[in-house]
């Protein structure tokens, strides 16, 4: 069958290709112009002998350590007690849900970074009145974003990826063709 190893390569790299594209289009709803990218809740300020670990998503949360014979209060706009974190001998640790780091319903139109939620979350550090501070960042997908993967590394790979099924296709229909009576 004159051709078929050529066909199978074809097809491979046209395969290779789409695979590694769509996901690049999907995530840009479908426009490699559109805005695309995540929240990101930063820490700028906490007590002296606490450590502020942010945890991101929808509605933030933080995850904190204290240092050993200090006590962290945390408590909601109305008083109820969120977290009380604090240990006499060790650093102790404690997590909790913080509904006033607030992430927009929409991000922002244009495609850079930006701070879109400044927050403060009060607290009590050994009885004494402090505050835990940050922002909330857009940050957009693209070649300053160390999460994002560039567009021509994923068109590298599937053309890779194409080449080594095209060989691994060409010397199958070789060795058939030596092999054939």
């Amino acid at each position: 069958m004159p051709g078929t190893g050529r066909g199978i390569a074809a097809a491979a790299g046209a395969l290779a290709i789409s695979m590694s594209t769509v996901p690049v289009a999907a995530a840009h709803g479908g426009s490699v112009g559109a805005t695309d990218g995540s929240y990101r809740v930063v820490v700028h300020h906490a007590p002296r002998g606490v450590v502020v670990h942010p945890l991101q998503g929808r509605v933030a949360g933080f995850f904190v350590e204290v240092a050993a014979g200090h006590r962290l209060v945390v408590r909601t706009a109305e008083g109820v007690v969120l977290a009380s974190i604090g240990a006499a001998d060790t650093v102790a640790s404690g997590s909790w849900l913080e509904e006033r780091v607030r992430m927009p319903g929409q991000p922002p139109v244009h495609g850079h970074l930006a701070v879109v939620n400044r927050w403060r979350v009060p607290v009590t550090y050994d009885a004494a009145p402090g505050a835990i501070r940050g922002v909330v960042e857009w940050v957009p997908s693209g070649p300053h974003d160390d999460r994002s993967i560039p567009t021509g590394f994923m068109l590298g790979v599937g053309g890779g990826a194409s080449a080594t099924v095209a060989a691994v296709g060409l010397a199958r229909v070789r060795r058939r063709r030596r092999a054939a009576p």
